[in-house]
């Protein structure tokens, strides 16, 4: 069905350019008779002879090879035409020639063209008609590549084909067709020999193609970019990635017009070659022709250079992955640089096939945003790297010199073995003495976000200031003893990360937090704060501070002290032996509940600290993680779980575009009732979840037979949520502290803490400004009392009333290893694990919680934007089949791996045990008859022969233990062999078909031409002459 939706919206397309076509042709046709009768004569005299269609078949043999037989087809698997992008111009080299060869010089060779010249006709109908002809003839062949080209590749596809992007390609072929076709034109009038002309329209041609090497030639830098970007390989770049670039489809009409109008010069020689005034009228046309060409070549740079001409371009492909999305261009609208920014890119030239899409992608994307931001604001430097070659060489080694960027050395597996290979896919951004370096563009990071975030940042002044409260968590590393284990902790790749976008700063607790100093407070393990830090932070919180909570009530990967546990002296569990003292006190995280209205299920733990209950979900979308004890605890938050559909808020700014986000062992979190707060879900549970007590799971956890670790099924748990609205006047922390005080006892009775301890707070005077769950998603706003404003305007007034605080805007998310630097690695590389690949975005529901407090979510929408590319899903479903039975046959070794191993245990066990027995007997027979019979130097020699025996075993059983791990990995090498090369033969297999079934629809209909024309000869033809 998919095909032919494909097949249909490419026929659709076609004809429109045909009608299009037609209604410019038609009218000048019935003007112009003389060119009409050209048309129709050069047209039929091609597909009568067999020379055509030789020719034509040859043309759709060589694009199909070229298209499909490189290697790089394959490896990169895409469903598009980049391998014969590079050699179509070659390939025209030879192809139109061919047609143009006869164009003149026939009519020479059989002495036609004086009676052409004579009709009444004048020389510019003669052109257009023989322009016209070759145009017909090259559309045709053309039609043919291309239907025989979608064929090959809506099959590889399953129909899944981006027609958009094929279409574009194709009529970018068209373009260089034409234009080369009136340059052939010239080299036929020039000659009534055949092959000259065809040898003259291919040297006429070649400069316009082999342009694209002028730095082989050129040395000047400057000057080989502006001779290559007047080469056709240049000017077709932007149609095989799917745009129609105004300033591309200017060039080849230009090159068409210079190439007719000297075909008009010479065709309207004979009027004055040889007369009086020959000399002169050559050298006047001929300064006229130069005259033409300059006019060209500069228009020609003032369309490729000009902003607004150079900005005039449409992305045909279906998911627009060839264009900057709208807040891209809009930021780069806003972009106001001091100095040109300057963007220096080094890509390898062969790259393994996990990363084609990401130099793609980063290809396409380096030429828009030079397009889109005009030369005079962004000044693009991109070098592509022949491996091997001297001038890699030589750039590889400038490049990390200059800008520290280096090949990074990523794994590739081919027949069974793995092997590194040496990738680059960097880039250096600077603007006056600002500068960002991308070292490598891992395949897991949006290359529009990296490109665009890496631009402003350069050109940005000043960043929005970031403060990461000083917890236990330790962001900026340090030492810890979490866990009662002394932990040396690096500083965390999260906050590595929040720097490459804002000014990030470590925020003291112990003094009170600067109202407005920074944009928004990130609070990782806020109940590890001692009870005067954890009140400075509330009273930020209070005062309407943005900010990000993560509170975690089973930290796994985290060093950090749960919710529920206490907090080590600086000396840990020695510290508590040794004289350190006991735990050190934390606050109370009930206060922080109160205030932003939040219930959180659990109880008093016996260290009477309140520990929040942990969340499980029976659901696990990836069926080869095989992690029994622990998978109902990581959380997989999508909307495919059991009752899922609202798992992630699409109303959010925050959530909206995320597919899946896991969180480790989290917690839960439900509004109070009673509080007048706005509550904006962010993520959940499916139905099939529940909660589990934290004594109970530490208890569970400890019995590895346990599959799952599930506690009672509650149905849907709230993970993460956003707070927002404004807090009622009378409610201040002191009485929820006094009131939490007088109820801890029947708080701990009820399992729950309780958000309105303090009494049922008053009504809120002001209007809240948040939305809730079913409102608008859009940020809240964070209005002011109106004193506030009036405080700046009269600062005399004494009677002023005191500023209110702002309304609170927070986001709490009930786990901490959300954001643990696995994630960020899974981020880079979902891949990278041969059997999973995972589709966590975790990272981009952190940075989109920063974005959003801080209120710079330029980042939000180009963050979450997923190109969509065609692939050649034939060859991805046939490899994955063979990979599940690769996997599944290696957990079938492992199996009898270690049923083989156990067998050997047990043997071992028994002969082992026959010895204790015996020597065990010996023992009590001793014991009971005294000395008669058995002396202790007996009991002796057994025991030293059961140690003997033992050690035997020992070594016996690691013998074979090794013995069986060199045939479990000799089979599964046999196994990765044999898939690989089965995986070789597919794509053989379809290598073959696409390069040799193309040519046989044009081949067909040469033979019926031919077979008709046959049999029409011998029409009329009596039988005696036939024989």
């Amino acid at each position: 069905m998919i095909f032919w939706q494909s097949l249909g919206d490419l026929l659709l397309r076609d004809v429109l350019f045909l009608v299009v076509l037609a209604a410019i042709i038609t009218p000048l046709c019935l003007k112009k008779r003389a060119t009409l009768a050209v048309l129709k004569r050069n047209f039929v005299g091609y597909f009568s002879n067999p020379t055509g269609y030789v020719f034509l078949c040859l043309f759709v043999l060589l694009t199909s090879f070229a298209a499909f037989w490189p290697h790089d087809f394959f490896n990169a698997n895409l469903a598009n035409l980049d391998q014969l992008n590079k050699f179509l111009p070659y390939i025209m080299l030879i192809f139109i020639p061919a047609i143009t060869m006869s164009i003149w010089a026939d009519e020479r060779r059989q002495g036609t063209d004086e009676l052409l010249l004579t009709l009444p006709a004048a020389d510019f109908d003669i052109v257009a008609g023989k322009y016209i002809a070759a145009g017909a003839i090259f559309t045709a062949s053309l039609l043919f590549s291309q239907f025989c080209n979608f064929i090959v590749l809506a099959s590889l596809s399953l129909g899944d084909l981006d027609t958009g992007l094929f279409f574009a390609t194709y009529f970018g072929y068209w373009l260089v067709g034409m234009a080369m076709l009136a340059v052939g034109m010239i080299a036929s009038f020039l000659t009534g020999n055949i092959t000259v002309g065809f040898i003259l329209g291919a040297i006429f041609n070649a400069p316009l193609v082999f342009a694209v090497k002028a730095d082989v030639i050129i040395r000047n830098a400057t000057l080989s970019r502006l001779v290559s970007g007047f080469s056709i390989g240049a000017q077709l770049d932007d149609f095989g990635r799917g745009v129609i670039s105004f300033s591309s489809v200017a060039y080849f009409a230009l090159v068409a017009v210079v190439g007719l109008y000297l075909s008009m010069v010479l065709i309207g020689s004979r009027h004055w070659t040889g007369g009086r005034d020959g000399t002169s009228l050559l050298g006047h046309y001929l300064v006229r022709t130069l005259s033409l060409v300059a006019v060209v070549l500069g228009v020609n740079y003032v369309f490729a250079n000009n902003d607004l001409l150079s900005g005039m371009r449409r992305d045909l492909t279906i998911g627009k992955v060839s264009s900057l999305s709208p807040d891209t261009k809009q930021l780069l609208r806003e972009l106001k640089a001091d100095h040109t920014i300057q963007i220096e890119a080094f890509i390898s030239g062969q790259v393994p096939e996990i990363y084609a899409k990401t130099k793609s992608d980063l290809i396409s994307m380096l030429k828009e945003f030079r397009a889109a931001a005009g030369g005079s604001s962004v000044n693009l430097r991109m070098h592509v790297l022949d491996e091997g070659s001297e001038d890699a060489i030589e750039l590889t080694a400038l490049a990390e010199k200059r800008y520290g960027i280096k090949p990074e050395v990523v794994q590739t597996r081919t027949r069974g073995q793995f092997k590194d290979a040496q990738v680059m896919l960097g880039a250096a951004f600077t603007c006056g003495l600002e500068k960002v370096v991308v070292p490598f563009f891992d395949y897991g990071i949006p290359v529009e976000y990296e490109l665009i975030r890496s631009i402003c940042t350069v050109a940005k002044k000043e960043r929005k200031k970031v403060g990461v409260v000083r917890t236990e968590a330790r962001l900026f590393g340090g030492f810890s003893f979490a866990g009662g284990r002394p932990q040396d902790i690096p500083k965390q790749e999260i906050i590595t990360e929040l720097e490459k976008q804002y000014s990030v700063k470590e925020v003291d607790p112990t003094n009170p937090i600067e109202k407005d100093a920074y944009d928004v407070l990130l609070a990782v393990q806020p109940s590890s704060l001692s009870p005067e830090e954890f009140d400075n932070f509330v009273e930020a919180v209070k005062s309407g501070q943005p900010t990000a909570i993560f509170e975690d009530p089973r930290p796994v990967f985290m060093a950090a002290p749960a919710t529920g546990e206490p907090k080590m002296p600086p000396g840990g569990m020695q510290g508590m032996f040794g004289g350190g003292g006991g735990p050190q006190p934390k606050g109370d995280m009930k206060k922080l509940w109160n205030m932003l209205g939040l219930e959180v299920p659990g109880e008093t733990s016996m260290m009477g600290l309140f520990a929040p209950d942990i969340v499980w979900q029976e659901f696990n979308p990836y069926w080869k993680l095989d992690l029994p004890a622990i998978v109902d605890n990581f959380v997989f938050v999508r909307r495919e779980a059991p009752g899922g559909e609202n798992a992630i808020n699409e109303d959010s700014p925050i959530t909206s575009g995320l597919t899946e986000i896991c969180f480790p062992v989290p917690g839960a979190v439900k509004p109070d009732k009673t509080s007048e707060l706005k509550f904006q879900k962010l993520a959940t549970t499916g139905d099939a979840a529940g909660t589990l007590s934290f004594q109970a799971f530490e208890e569970r956890r400890q019995n590895r037979e346990e599959v799952g670790i599930r506690g009672e099924r509650k149905g849907v748990q709230v993970i993460a949520v956003r707070i927002t609205g404004s807090l009622p006047e009378d409610k201040s922390m002191s009485d929820a502290g006094a009131e939490e005080a007088k109820g801890d006892a029947p708080q701990a009775a009820d399992k729950k803490p309780s958000a309105t301890a303090g009494g049922e707070p008053a009504k809120e005077p002001a209007k809240p400004t948040a939305k809730d769950d079913a409102g608008d998603a859009q940020e809240p706003a964070q209005p002011k009392a109106k004193g506030e404003a009036g405080d700046a305007k009269e600062p005399a007034k004494p009677e002023a009333k005191a500023e209110k605080p702002r309304g609170l805007d927070v986001v709490y998310v009930a786990d901490i290893d959300v954001m643990m630097p696995g994630f960020l690695r899974m981020r880079a590389r979902p891949g990278e694990e041969a059997e999973i690949n995972w589709q966590f975005e975790n990272v981009n529901f952190v940075l989109n919680v920063i974005d959003v407090l801080s209120g710079d979510d330029q980042y939000v929408n180009i963050r979450k934007r997923k190109p969509k590319h065609s692939t050649l899903r034939i060859v991805e479903v046939n490899t994955q089949e063979a990979r599940d039975k690769e996997y599944s046959q290696g957990r079938e070794y492992q199996t009898e791996f270690d049923k083989a191993v156990k067998e050997i245990e047990e043997e071992n066990q028994k002969e082992i045990k026959k010895f204790e027995d015996a020597l065990e007997e010996l023992k009590t027979k001793q014991r009971e008859g005294g000395q008669a019979g058995i002396s202790m130097l007996d009991l002796q020699s057994r025991a030293q022969k059961l140690a003997e025996v033992q050690e035997r075993l020992k070594r016996r059983l690691a013998v074979k233990r090794e013995q069986l791990q060199r045939q479990l990995q000799e089979k599964n090498q046999e196994v990765q062999r044999r898939v690989d090369q089965q995986i070789a033969g597919i794509k053989n297999y379809y290598k073959t078909l696409a390069v040799a079934l193309p040519p046989i629809p044009p081949l067909l209909v040469g033979l019926i031409v031919f077979v008709r024309r046959r049999l029409r000869e011998r029409e009329g033809v009596s039988k005696t002459r036939l024989r």
